[in-house]
């Protein structure tokens, strides 16, 4: 039921990490795989050649997951107050939702999500290209910028604005690329600096901004 604390000199491989009462907090200088980590309090994972998580639970607080020098892949992840991913190589998120709280995610390289969900703000930086999927923050906006890159998206739904910055054409020539945005209660912002801007439906409240170069 206490916290759960680990320090790993190499790589490590963990099957399943439960704190009933406390945190779950892990590190290793290597790569780190862990199956499942669930904790009352925080759950905090740090794997500097690379990490892979398929289940990070957290009931009552944050996950914060990242990796120094390489890449960053979770299936699934479920937070209360924030989800905090950073990565020095690409990034790859299944699934992940915030009841109370916001997102964080930065990759030093590409970016690839699936499905995503907050009651608070977004904040998305992908060092090159970003496939965002579909998003939804319940009561705050959505900032995402493709660094080096173009993004992607299916759907993207924000209270209050959607922001996407783009550098690069990726998709058939696009930098900006996706079905739908809508703000209940703000506006949109779109810029592309090289390369285009293609989806089906923008809608928001207020005045609205699409530009290209």
């Amino acid at each position: 039921a206490g916290e759960m604390l680990a320090t790993v000199g190499r790589n490590a491989s963990l099957r399943s990490l439960t704190s009933s009462a406390d945190k779950v907090k892990v590190d290793a200088t290597g790569t780190l795989t862990v199956t499942t980590a669930k904790a009352a309090t925080q759950v905090d994972l740090s794997g500097r050649a690379g990490l892979t998580a398929t289940t990070l639970t957290s009931t009552n607080a944050f996950i914060n997951v990242d990796s120094l020098a390489g890449s960053v892949n979770v299936k699934t992840a479920n937070a209360r107050t924030y989800f905090n991913a950073n990565s020095y190589g690409a990034m790859t998120l299944g699934t992940f939702g915030v009841t109370a709280g916001y997102a964080s995610l930065v990759s030093g390289a590409a970016m690839a999500i699936t499905k995503g969900t907050s009651t608070g703000n977004m904040s998305i930086d992908g060092g090159t290209n970003a496939a965002l999927g579909t998003l939804t923050s319940s009561a705050g906006f959505i900032d995402a910028a493709a660094l080096n890159g173009g993004m992607t998206f299916a759907t993207l739904r924000a209270a209050s604005k959607i922001k996407l910055d783009a550098t690069q054409a990726w998709s058939n020539g696009q930098a900006i690329s996706g079905t739908a945005l809508y703000v209940s209660n703000g506006d949109l912002d779109l810029f592309a600096a090289s390369g285009g801007i293609s989806l089906t439906t923008l809608s928001g409240k207020t005045q609205s901004s699409v530009k290209t170069n």
